[in-house]
């Protein structure tokens, strides 16, 4: 900062006037160190929070569509199992012959689990899968109809999806027309890992 003074020169008159010394503040333009500092601090702070909040909603709106296609395969595969008790069997579980080998012994420890695809015929829907969930291969999506199922990959248009998909079935001891139907759905999901949801749900060998 620097401070300039000047007299002002003195009247012809007479008697002559009262000299007075006038300053003059001069600033140089700029900002220092530290107010730099700040103003870059408060400049982050404003675009990252923003930034944060726009990644986590965007990895919750991912976790939420996949959450939401794994109860709607889950569905798919309980409506499934609906319509083979009604096409094989007539009002008994026991006369539904494509799913004799996924009816778990008890109503303890699950020890047969299947695999569903959905889109075949019952004959040759069901395969076996044992209780250890790796053994269970995961779901392929097909990109040209955009459907799952247990395709063979092929690298193209058939791909391994995220979701692996399981079930059981277990006798109801006190309740001899019904069976509980037992579904597991896991998929992964980034730094999630990965995550599951479990169906339990009764169906009864009512038309």
């Amino acid at each position: 900062m620097k401070i300039q003074n000047y007299q002002n020169k003195k009247s012809t008159g007479r008697l002559g006037k009262l000299c007075t010394l006038n300053f003059k503040l001069l600033t140089k333009g700029g900002f220092t160190l530290v107010e730099t500092l700040v103003a870059i601090s408060v400049l982050m702070v404003a675009v990252a929070s923003p930034l944060t909040i726009a990644q986590k909603s965007l990895s919750s709106a991912l976790y939420a569509k996949d959450q939401t296609t794994a109860f709607f395969l889950a569905q798919d595969a309980v409506e499934y199992l609906k319509y083979v008790r009604l096409l094989e069997s007539d009002g008994d579980w026991t006369d539904a012959e494509s799913i004799a080998n996924c009816i778990s012994s008890s109503e303890g420890t699950p020890d047969r689990w299947c695999r569903v695809d959905t889109r075949r015929e019952p004959d040759q829907a069901f395969f076996s899968c044992d209780a250890n969930p790796i053994e269970c291969p995961r779901l392929t999506f097909n990109t040209e109809g955009r459907v799952y199922g247990h395709e063979p990959e092929n690298g193209t248009t058939i791909k391994n999806s995220l979701f692996s998909r399981r079930f059981t079935l277990i006798p109801v001891t006190d309740q001899p027309d019904a069976m509980r139907v037992l579904l597991e759905m896991r998929w992964l999901f980034g730094a999630l890992g990965e995550r599951d949801i479990t169906i339990n749900t009764l169906l009864y060998n009512w038309r």
